[in-house]
């Protein structure tokens, strides 16, 4: 059900884009059950938001012994944006990362995303560089939100 939510949150931005599972096997927009099982069996917590008890969005937070904990595959299905779902999850997500002692919270984007962008410096968010990964085709930003 979350690998659903998620793959079709990000099949909208994929074309966008031009990411294939060609050219971008590790990108939201092609997440399989097996990446949302491994994250669950790591003890990565999962955000879901729903209405009417339907799922129509989830975040989540991985986990890593070296670096800060980073948000993951934030997802708000196309046809439930712009109502407050996706900065509920933030929220969510924040608060469940405090709960479990972080200081700071990681976020990646596609770099070109301005739109997403933006919508995180809204919320208090801080770029703190950006890169180039083979296993992508895009400029990653990468930013922070101090808690």
């Amino acid at each position: 059900m979350i690998a659903d939510v998620i793959r079709r949150s990000y099949a909208d931005v994929a074309p966008r884009f031009g990411l294939t599972p060609g050219n971008a096997p590790t990108h939201p927009s092609n997440c399989e059950p097996s990446w949302v099982e491994r994250g669950l069996d790591r003890g990565d917590p999962y955000v879901v938001a729903r209405v009417d008890e339907v799922p129509v969005g989830c975040v989540s937070l991985w986990r890593r012994s070296d670096r800060p904990i980073e948000m993951r595959r934030l997802a708000v299905l196309p046809e439930h944006r712009r109502r407050g779902y996706g900065r509920e999850l933030f929220d969510a997500a924040i608060e469940r990362a405090r709960t479990l002692g972080a200081d700071v919270v990681d976020v990646s984007l596609i770099a070109d995303n301005v739109e997403l962008a933006d919508w995180y410096r809204r919320l208090g968010c801080v770029e703190t560089g950006r890169a180039r990964y083979d296993s992508v085709p895009f400029e990653v930003l990468h930013m922070t939100y101090t808690l």
